[in-house]
């Protein structure tokens, strides 16, 4: 599962110093070639950002079909090595600092998708989790607490993935407008619909107001233990009431492969 936010903050020069602005970008997107499909997020200057996704594009089209992850993963730390050889010392930008997130899908059925992390010259196999962004160590800790097992449910990631992207967008100056999140296994690639996104992003924020209050009054001895169990039967209820208008009665479950 992989989610970002579509800001891209702009530091503009003025006459007394700079200024940042803020534009709508999309940041990742499935893109397919004859033998597989990518998604590349990169964070950093967005020229750098753009030129090594586009020549990572123009790469992968020429790759013949069968390649096994080691191999995948040498030509693309061959990739990043030219681009630190050859480009990144070339930029005008005052931080040339850049970090993507890729994931390479085999267009055979059946086969796995490979998830790197590319800092600095370094591909680093991603098998738990992976943030990238200025800000990233802020959340990283969030992150620890809610990211379970890799072989929980999609939908856990989905979850964790947007409630990250929710308090970030609450939170940061450069993180914002409408969030894209893309799941990709070895069935295929697939963008969520912005609509199903918006509606988890709801539910979620509903759901956090209530329990956040319940994480404050639990160690406050100011509610005597007599009255606790009376406030936990009213947090109960008022959850299960708000499940029932997010899912209704039958409390279908929430699906990453189907209009949510």
């Amino acid at each position: 599962m992989i989610c970002a936010d579509s800001q891209e903050t702009l530091t503009i020069p003025i006459p007394d110093g700079y200024a940042d602005y803020r534009c709508r970008v999309d940041k990742i997107k499935p893109q397919a070639t004859p033998n597989y499909t990518f998604v590349m997020g990169g964070s950093g200057d967005a020229a750098l950002i753009d030129i090594f996704t586009d020549r990572f594009a123009n790469a992968v089209w020429a790759w013949e079909a069968g390649l096994d992850g080691t191999t995948l993963r040498e030509r693309v730390n061959d990739l990043v090595i030219a681009f630190y050889r050859d480009t990144v010392p070339l930029s005008t930008a005052e931080d040339k600092r850049v970090a993507f997130m890729l994931c390479v899908k085999p267009n055979t059925p059946g086969l796995d998708p490979y998830l790197w992390e590319i800092r600095g010259p370094g591909v680093i196999p991603i098998d738990h989790y992976s943030l990238i962004g200025w800000e990233e160590g802020i959340y990283k800790h969030f992150a620890d607490r809610l990211y379970k097992d890799p072989k929980s449910s999609a939908n856990r990631a989905l979850l964790v993935g947007l409630y990250l992207m929710t308090l970030g967008k609450s939170t940061s100056n450069v993180i914002g407008g409408p969030t894209k999140a893309i799941t990709v296994s070895s069935h295929g690639v697939m963008e969520i619909d912005t609509d199903s996104i918006t509606t988890i992003e709801n539910r979620i924020e509903s759901f956090a107001k209530i329990l956040e209050d319940l994480t404050l009054w639990c160690p406050d001895p100011s509610l005597p233990n007599r009255e606790f169990p009376g406030y936990l039967e009213g947090v109960e209820r008022e959850l299960i009431e708000l499940r029932e208008r997010h899912f209704g009665s039958s409390q279908r479950s929430l699906r990453t492969d189907n209009s949510v």
